[in-house]
């Protein structure tokens, strides 16, 4: 195995730096789950159950936390088995059962 040049080491330092922001970023883009259930509003709501529809799929899951992004349409939603979706509002229902 040949060895990585001076150069391809900094590309390499440079990939992981970005990486590591893009993360940062992710973490610190205002999606604060907390406690979960606050709308744009920041009156509490809870919804138990989310729709997601995903071009002809529909899926239905029971929600844990979900928060909205402020001055966007983006929607994440974490469930009661772990997964997390992230989408648009547009293709996201909340529901609230009583």
């Amino acid at each position: 195995m040949r060895k990585r040049t001076k150069v391809e080491h900094m590309v390499i330092g440079l990939g992981v730096i970005t990486i590591i922001g893009i993360i940062v970023s992710i973490l610190m883009s205002g999606c604060d789950f907390g406690n979960g259930n606050k709308d744009m509003h920041d009156t509490e709501n809870k919804f138990e159950k989310a729709i997601i529809i995903t071009g002809n799929e529909t899926t239905v899951v029971d929600v844990k936390e979900w928060c909205d992004y402020q001055d966007s349409d983006q929607v994440q939603i974490k469930t009661k088995d772990g997964t997390v979706y992230f989408g648009s509002s547009n293709n996201i229902i909340l529901i609230h059962e009583s």
